[in-house]
């Protein structure tokens, strides 16, 4: 769970079609996830570098990660 620290703002997802409206001092239970995939070379697992990193909520919506961002509007609660 992370509580948002910002000024209120609704972000329109389009796949899915879902808004997202973020309030100050609100909990929401959020993931971070990314396209990384783990693969072995030489029998060695290594992760690939993502393209994408998303804020995933509970409902299947998500927002860009921006680590700046994350980090100064949310707090682990």
């Amino acid at each position: 769970m992370y509580k948002f620290i910002g000024r209120s703002f609704v972000y329109h997802n389009l796949i899915p079609k879902i808004d997202v409206k973020l309030e100050h001092n609100k909990a929401y239970d959020v993931n971070i996830q990314s396209d990384s995939q783990v693969i072995v070379v030489n029998g060695r697992q290594m992760q690939t570098e993502p393209n994408e990193i998303h804020v995933v909520f509970s409902n299947g919506a998500w927002i860009p990660y921006s680590p700046k961002c994350f980090k100064k509007h949310w707090q682990k609660i």
